[in-house]
C-alpha cells in the first residue's frame, strides 16, 4: 500500500508540473500490479532526482507558435509486446500538454 501511495504522488506530479517524469512513472506504476524490487530502487533514484532539480517545472509566459515533439518505442515489454507512445506540446519553450500511452 505505501508503494501505491508513492506511486499516486508521482503520478500526479507528472501530470501536473512535471512532464519529464512521465515514462518513469509509467513504468514504476506497473509495479502496482506486482512489485519487483527493482522498481523501489527506481523510485528512490526518482525521487532524488526530484529533490535535486526543483527548478524543473512548468512556467508559461510569452508568445509563440507551438512546438510538437513525438516518441515511439516499439515493443519495448517482451512479455506483452506492448509499445509506448508520447507527444509532447510546447508554447514557447515550455511544455503544456503532453501523453504517453502503452
Amino acid at each position: 500500500k505505501p508503494y501505491i501511495k508513492k506511486t499516486s504522488s508521482l503520478n500526479y506530479a507528472s501530470i501536473g508540473s512535471r512532464p519529464d517524469i512521465t515514462y518513469t512513472v509509467n513504468k514504476l506504476c506497473e509495479g502496482n500490479v506486482k512489485l519487483i524490487n527493482r522498481y523501489n530502487y527506481i523510485m528512490r533514484y526518482l525521487f532524488r532526482y526530484l529533490v535535486n532539480n526543483p527548478d524543473l517545472g512548468l512556467l508559461l509566459g510569452g508568445l509563440s507558435f507551438p512546438q510538437i515533439y513525438i516518441d515511439t518505442s516499439y515493443i519495448d515489454d517482451i512479455v506483452t509486446r506492448y509499445s509506448t507512445a508520447g507527444h509532447i506540446v510546447f508554447v514557447t519553450i515550455r511544455p503544456v500538454f503532453w501523453k504517453l500511452k502503452k
